[in-house]
Protein backbone atom coordinates (compact mmCIF):
# COMPACT_ATOMS: atom_id res chain seq x y z
CA UNK A 1 0.00 0.00 0.00
CA UNK A 2 2.81 2.25 0.86
CA UNK A 3 4.56 1.65 -2.81
CA UNK A 4 1.31 2.25 -5.04
CA UNK A 5 -1.27 4.31 -2.71
CA UNK A 6 -3.34 5.03 -5.73
CA UNK A 7 -4.03 1.18 -6.69
CA UNK A 8 -4.06 -0.28 -2.90
CA UNK A 9 -5.83 2.30 -0.91
CA UNK A 10 -9.43 1.52 -1.47
CA UNK A 11 -8.80 -2.15 -1.26
CA UNK A 12 -6.68 -1.54 1.95
CA UNK A 13 -8.77 0.82 4.00
CA UNK A 14 -11.91 -1.45 3.54
CA UNK A 15 -10.14 -4.78 4.58
CA UNK A 16 -8.76 -2.51 7.53
CA UNK A 17 -11.95 -1.53 8.43
CA UNK A 18 -13.56 -4.74 8.12
CA UNK A 19 -11.23 -6.08 10.09
CA UNK A 20 -11.78 -3.69 13.08
CA UNK A 21 -15.34 -4.33 12.81
CA UNK A 22 -15.11 -7.86 12.92
CA UNK A 23 -13.03 -7.45 16.01
CA UNK A 24 -15.25 -5.14 17.35
CA UNK A 25 -18.14 -7.54 16.92
CA UNK A 26 -15.88 -10.29 18.98
CA UNK A 27 -17.54 -11.52 22.04
CA UNK A 28 -14.51 -10.88 24.95
CA UNK A 29 -12.10 -13.22 25.36
CA UNK A 30 -12.26 -14.37 21.73
CA UNK A 31 -9.31 -12.08 20.54
CA UNK A 32 -7.21 -12.64 23.48
CA UNK A 33 -8.90 -10.63 25.34
CA UNK A 34 -10.07 -10.96 29.11
CA UNK A 35 -13.01 -13.31 28.93
CA UNK A 36 -16.65 -11.81 30.40
CA UNK A 37 -14.04 -8.01 30.88
CA UNK A 38 -16.20 -4.96 30.62
CA UNK A 39 -13.18 -3.16 29.36
CA UNK A 40 -12.07 -3.96 25.72
CA UNK A 41 -9.29 -1.60 24.37
CA UNK A 42 -8.24 -0.75 20.85
CA UNK A 43 -5.14 0.76 18.74
CA UNK A 44 -7.88 1.68 15.97
CA UNK A 45 -11.25 1.53 15.36
CA UNK A 46 -13.14 1.63 12.30
CA UNK A 47 -13.93 5.54 12.87
CA UNK A 48 -10.11 5.83 13.10
CA UNK A 49 -10.49 3.93 10.01
CA UNK A 50 -12.99 6.46 8.30
CA UNK A 51 -12.04 10.02 9.96
CA UNK A 52 -8.17 9.85 9.80
CA UNK A 53 -6.91 7.52 7.72
CA UNK A 54 -9.10 7.12 4.73
CA UNK A 55 -9.79 10.83 4.91
CA UNK A 56 -5.94 11.67 4.43
CA UNK A 57 -5.88 8.85 1.63
CA UNK A 58 -8.62 10.60 -0.28
CA UNK A 59 -7.10 14.36 0.68
CA UNK A 60 -3.65 13.31 -0.98
CA UNK A 61 -5.32 12.05 -4.54
CA UNK A 62 -5.18 8.16 -3.21
CA UNK A 63 -8.58 7.64 -3.33
CA UNK A 64 -10.71 8.67 -6.08
CA UNK A 65 -13.95 10.51 -5.31
CA UNK A 66 -15.95 7.30 -6.24
CA UNK A 67 -13.94 5.38 -4.22
CA UNK A 68 -14.31 7.72 -1.15
CA UNK A 69 -17.90 7.82 -1.64
CA UNK A 70 -18.54 4.43 -1.68
CA UNK A 71 -16.41 4.16 1.19
CA UNK A 72 -18.59 6.29 3.33
CA UNK A 73 -21.76 4.72 1.85
CA UNK A 74 -20.24 1.45 3.48
CA UNK A 75 -18.97 2.51 6.49
CA UNK A 76 -22.37 4.05 7.23
CA UNK A 77 -24.81 0.82 6.06
CA UNK A 78 -22.05 -1.68 8.15
CA UNK A 79 -22.82 0.92 11.39
CA UNK A 80 -26.45 1.87 10.21
CA UNK A 81 -26.60 -2.17 10.85
CA UNK A 82 -23.78 -3.27 13.55
CA UNK A 83 -22.66 -0.23 14.86
CA UNK A 84 -24.91 -0.42 18.14
CA UNK A 85 -22.75 -3.80 18.77
CA UNK A 86 -19.67 -1.61 18.16
CA UNK A 87 -19.97 1.61 19.39
CA UNK A 88 -17.07 2.68 21.53
CA UNK A 89 -17.83 3.96 24.86
CA UNK A 90 -15.15 6.82 24.84
CA UNK A 91 -11.81 7.59 22.77
CA UNK A 92 -8.86 8.12 24.43
CA UNK A 93 -6.45 9.99 21.96
CA UNK A 94 -2.43 9.83 23.03
CA UNK A 95 -1.15 12.64 21.35
CA UNK A 96 2.73 12.11 20.21
CA UNK A 97 4.47 14.42 18.19
CA UNK A 98 5.02 13.27 14.88
CA UNK A 99 9.06 12.88 14.70
CA UNK A 100 8.45 11.03 18.06
CA UNK A 101 6.24 8.31 16.02
CA UNK A 102 8.98 8.18 13.51
CA UNK A 103 11.06 7.75 15.93
CA UNK A 104 9.43 4.92 17.50
CA UNK A 105 8.55 3.06 14.03
CA UNK A 106 12.20 3.47 12.88
CA UNK A 107 13.29 1.61 16.66
CA UNK A 108 10.66 -1.50 15.44
CA UNK A 109 12.09 -1.89 12.02
CA UNK A 110 9.64 -3.41 10.68
CA UNK A 111 9.92 -4.25 6.76
CA UNK A 112 6.63 -3.12 5.81
CA UNK A 113 6.92 0.53 7.37
CA UNK A 114 10.33 1.48 5.88
CA UNK A 115 8.57 4.00 3.45
CA UNK A 116 6.62 6.02 6.34
CA UNK A 117 8.05 9.31 5.65
CA UNK A 118 7.45 11.93 8.47
CA UNK A 119 5.49 14.05 6.08
CA UNK A 120 3.05 11.21 6.17
CA UNK A 121 2.93 10.92 10.02
CA UNK A 122 2.50 14.69 9.73
CA UNK A 123 -0.71 14.27 8.14
CA UNK A 124 -2.14 11.91 9.88
CA UNK A 125 -1.73 13.87 13.14
CA UNK A 126 -3.50 16.64 11.76
CA UNK A 127 -6.24 14.09 10.65
CA UNK A 128 -6.32 12.69 14.35
CA UNK A 129 -6.25 16.53 15.59
CA UNK A 130 -8.86 17.29 13.16
CA UNK A 131 -11.04 14.49 14.03
CA UNK A 132 -11.12 14.26 18.11
CA UNK A 133 -9.72 17.81 19.02
CA UNK A 134 -12.19 19.90 16.96
CA UNK A 135 -14.67 17.76 17.69
CA UNK A 136 -14.25 17.93 21.64
CA UNK A 137 -14.78 21.77 21.09
CA UNK A 138 -17.77 21.88 19.11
Amino acid sequence: MYQEPARWSYTFQTFSCLSRLRAALEAPGEAGGTPGSPVRVFERSVFSDRYVFARQLFAAGHLRPLEWALYQQSHDALLAHLGHRAAPHAFLYLRAAPQTCLERLRRRARSEESGVQLGYLQQLHGQHDLWLLARATE
